[in-house]
């Protein structure tokens, strides 16, 4: 076992779950490493989905799946990538003076995975209707946009906003597994 294989697992496991979170401020435990990952998933519930809610509904689902899109694209790949970083030093660990640790790194490996399960189990419905939502809006002439507004603003809104609630508790997710994986490599 690599002292420079486990320092880099270390660093990568913290960081990639920190800046998926979107608690990156976390990384200043690690001077060493690059700042610029704002943005994540405590981010979007934070400040887009606000600035979505401003919007007329009809607006606010679009830029909802502009979002949803980008997000679908970008947390599976840096939670497994994490995952990987943090279930590779559980099972260097396990079989050593050090299995707590190894231990600690296997529940931050599980608690940044688990966006996954979580999207799919708890956030299934309002995805599907915010989805439906935007496949309606495609089909329709801006004039009938502009005529239904404000027939599905309400419940527009609502649906973005319970969005917004359920994506807050998804990445309260890897903030763990960031809070854990910091304290086992620190401790």
């Amino acid at each position: 076992m690599s002292e420079g294989s486990i320092r880099a697992a270390q660093a990568l496991g913290i960081t990639a779950s920190a800046c998926l979170s979107g608690a990156s401020a976390l990384v200043d435990l690690l001077p060493q490493i690059d700042r610029n990952c704002s943005g994540g998933i405590l981010a979007i519930s934070y400040v887009t989905i606000p600035s979505l809610l401003l919007a007329p509904g009809s607006l606010g689902v679009r830029q909802w799946q502009k979002t949803f899109n980008q997000g679908k694209a970008a947390a599976p790949p840096i939670a497994m990538l994490s995952s990987a970083a943090f279930a590779y030093l559980a099972y260097k660990l396990s079989k050593t003076l050090n299995q707590t640790k190894g231990e600690l790194y296997g529940l931050a490996a599980l608690s940044t995975l688990s966006i996954m399960p979580y999207t799919l189990v708890l956030m299934r419905g309002v995805n599907g209707k915010l989805l439906n939502k935007a496949n309606d809006l495609k089909a329709m002439s801006l004039d009938d946009i502009v005529t239904n507004l404000n027939d599905s603003e309400e419940s527009a809104k609502e649906l973005i906003d319970w969005w917004g609630t359920l994506n807050f508790g998804r990445g309260l997710l890897p903030l763990v597994g960031t809070i854990v994986g910091a304290w086992a490599t620190f401790t």
